[in-house]
């Protein structure tokens, strides 16, 4: 009889059965996708990068039009996604903050940011969704921390920014919870962005 370790993933998920167990499948896997999590750290000094979980990489720009192109390909589609700076730029962080219910910058002075900084990591189950709350204006009435990309006070921001996303391989997707709050929590916790709050 196979030890639970020696399991593939899918199998491997479906022998759980209760909660015990459950936590014991979190511990088989943890050096798993804190090493896929690493993957997606480092991704962006070796793209040649092979990923268990995940199935692709693609990168688009703040602009909605750039994602429009991309509907087919990122239906349906649940990940981890990085805003990275492309550029140096500096950040009025108090006008910033003035914007409605979008993520704020805990720092009230103004922060000049380095290329390649990373700005923000999160987790979704539609990413085309996201992106849309991601990508509004002060205007829209959301509760998500989105970056509110559409707002004055953050052009300066949409302006100078990549966003890559690693899209979960669609066998892993009903396992979304346990997969994504380990490997974010990792990313999150290694790339320090300078938005949003830290995991826990």
């Amino acid at each position: 009889m196979k030890r639970k370790e020696e399991y593939d993933v899918p199998q491997l998920f479906k022998s759980v059965t209760d909660e015990a167990t459950t936590y014991d499948l979190i511990l088989a896997l943890k050096g798993r996708l804190k090493a896929e999590a690493d993957k997606i750290c480092h991704y962006f000094d070796n793209q040649e990068q092979k990923f268990e979980f995940f199935e692709f990489v693609e990168k688009f720009s703040s602009k909605p039009q750039m994602i429009e192109g991309l509907k087919s390909r990122l239906w349906g589609k649940s990940g981890i996604y990085v805003v990275k700076a492309t550029s140096k730029f500096e950040i009025d962080a108090s006008s910033f903050n003035k914007t409605n219910s979008g993520t704020k910058i805990n720092d009230l002075n103004k922060k000049e940011i380095e290329v390649n900084t990373i700005i923000y990591v999160g987790k979704t189950q539609s990413i085309l969704q996201r992106m849309s709350q991601h990508f509004s204006g002060e205007s829209a009435n959301d509760r998500t921390g989105s970056l509110k990309l559409g707002s004055k006070g953050r052009k300066v921001l949409a302006d100078n920014i990549i966003i890559y996303f690693f899209s979960l391989k669609n066998e892993y997707k009903i396992y979304y919870n346990i997969i994504m709050a380990e490997v974010e929590s990792w990313c999150h916790d290694k790339m320090k962005p300078i938005i949003g709050s830290p995991r826990v």
